[in-house]
């Protein structure tokens, strides 16, 4: 049995699905809520600003909420090059991820068929340094009331190109 249960972990881990397993894990929650990623279009001039949209979607017959601080804490970001490298982020990036300091933080509540959608500079965040293709995928926490049910989403991967 406990084969199995393993076996099942990473047929879900590996089948691309938009949750990872602890999401999937904490039930209903994680099947009613979605979060999709992709570039704001396939191919950017190299040192042209890179934008990803980014939407979590409500399907679910239940409120979901979530925090809206700043991108670089709200989400977390797995940028890797075309040797699948991964980019680690930038000063600047780094600075949002870590800051202690919160100016802003606004509940966001989602009803159920709502959507939330924010467009994001992620080349503000990493340093895309040559030309070449790029892979991203997101994670983002949800949750139901602020002490209990949360979710982590984490999005398919997407590509974009940087091109001379």
């Amino acid at each position: 049995m406990k084969y199995l249960f393993a076996i099942g972990l990473l047929i879900v881990s590996l089948s691309g699905a938009c949750y990872n397993v602890k999401a999937m894990m904490v039930g209903k929650m994680a099947d009613a809520v979605t979060l999709f990623a992709q570039p704001s279009k396939s191919k950017f001039p190299f040192g042209e600003a890179v934008h990803l949209d980014i939407t979590v979607a409500n399907k679910g017959p239940k409120i979901v909420k979530l925090w809206e601080t700043n991108p670089a804490r709200d989400f977390e970001f797995e940028v890797k090059d075309s040797k699948r490298l991964i980019i680690p982020l930038n000063s600047y990036g780094k600075k949002m991820r870590e800051a202690t300091e919160i100016t802003r933080n606004i509940l966001v509540t989602l009803k159920p068929g709502e959507e939330y959608r924010r467009r994001i500079e992620i080349s503000k965040l990493f340093d895309l340094p040559k030309a070449g293709d790029y892979s991203v995928k997101v994670k983002r926490v949800v949750f139901e009331r602020t002490d209990e049910k949360t979710a982590t989403l984490v999005s398919k991967s997407t590509i974009f190109s940087v091109i001379q």
